[in-house]
């Protein structure tokens, strides 16, 4: 009876043993668990803000790049203007000096046909 309780103890005193090597076990997987959770979830939380960085910079850099097509847009109207302005100044000044040119040949015409009526008639006068 004494063999049989000692084996008894033994037995439980084992089961015991057994059982807490277990709950350690598991407390100590349950741990190892936990911490790869929170770095996986650290991870993605990092990869997350890289993602929302990267987008945040192209879309930067779209309106960046929309900013400098417009700019050079604009500057392209301005010299189609400029250029426009440029030709048109020089067509009212070809058009300004032949307008003088040709009043330049009108009034010369005019002085000679103010003399030669003058001669004509200062002619006629002294025939007379």
């Amino acid at each position: 009876e004494e063999d049989a309780a000692r084996r008894q103890a033994e037995y439980e005193a084992a089961v015991e043993a057994a059982r807490k090597e277990a709950e350690e076990e598991a407390a100590r997987r349950q741990a190892e668990w936990e911490a790869a959770r929170q770095a996986a979830e650290e991870e993605r939380a990092r990869y997350a803000a890289e993602l929302e960085e990267a987008r945040v910079k192209a879309e930067e850099e779209a309106a960046r790049q929309a900013a400098a097509e417009e700019a050079a847009k604009h500057a392209e109207e301005v010299a189609k203007a400029r250029l426009a302005a440029e030709e048109d100044m020089r067509k009212h000044a070809q058009a300004r000096a032949k307008a003088d040119a040709d009043l330049a040949v009108a009034a010369a015409r005019a002085a000679a046909d103010v003399a030669s009526a003058r001669a004509a008639a200062d002619a006629a006068y002294f025939s007379a």
